[in-house]
């Protein structure tokens, strides 16, 4: 269990991952989407679901100049961003998933353990069921658990619910049937999120409203003797996990 990858692994799993996706990319004019259409100057879906397109106005400039015009995805549902972390010998598990999306630069990215929009994990497309959605109910105790932005300047008021959810060192899902899930360590994770267009918005989003002490684990929170003491200041407290 405590055998980790490390970052030159988990670029050769992200790697893998992509190209078993198969996934192919091509523009898809308006008239040929199945189940979207324009309505009330809205691009949305038959549902109601998902988001929708919407143009805006920025109100007028203090300057007197014109209203700026932009176009924002409107997107009310909150989804759920969750981590599963246990605790090791090591220290703190991080389960990642690589995870393909079509806006993505080099298409796969690492994401949280789960990343849905209620419309997802509803199923209101009709797809599969979201993977460990059961286990992210039932867990047995949350480190964070709050609602938060997203991307203010591409989502019009957009909040998702930010978890982490920390299970004991005994918690040891079968991943056998689903290769897109690993464990990484804290360590690993750290050095991926100083990759670019490695790790995903929703999984930094997750990390960085979550306490920072989870992501050192068993090493220094920060390298700058200045940002040490401040942190160290205003939390004089170990982070214990269940």
């Amino acid at each position: 269990m405590d055998t980790m990858m490390d970052i030159s692994e988990v670029n050769s799993w992200v790697d893998a991952t992509r190209l078993s996706s198969q996934l192919r990319l091509r523009q898809v004019p308006f008239e040929e989407c199945r189940q979207w259409h324009f309505s009330e100057g809205r691009f949305c879906h038959e549902t109601g679901a998902f988001f929708s397109i919407t143009g805006v106005h920025f109100p007028q400039a203090a300057t007197g100049t014109a209203p700026t015009p932009s176009i924002m995805i409107d997107q009310p549902e909150v989804g759920w961003l969750a981590f599963f972390i246990r605790p090791s010998k090591t220290g703190i598990q991080w389960l990642v998933q690589a995870k393909t999306e079509p806006g993505n630069i080099r298409q796969t990215h690492l994401a949280p353990t789960i990343q849905a929009t209620r419309s997802n994990y509803q199923r209101v497309h009709g797809g599969r069921p979201t993977l460990f959605l059961e286990t992210l109910k039932n867990a047995p105790g949350f480190v964070s658990d709050a609602p938060h932005s997203e991307q203010g300047t591409r989502f019009v008021w957009k909040f998702n619910r930010n978890s982490v959810a920390a299970f004991p060192d005994t918690f040891d899902p079968d991943l056998s049937q689903h290769p897109q899930w690993q464990w990484v360590s804290s360590a690993t994770l750290r050095e991926a999120l100083g990759k670019d267009y490695f790790t995903n918005t929703d999984a930094r989003s997750v990390v960085s409203t979550a306490p920072w002490a989870l992501l050192a684990s068993n090493a220094p929170l920060f390298k700058a003797p200045a940002l040490a003491k401040s942190y160290a200041t205003k939390h004089n407290r170990k982070l214990q996990l269940l």
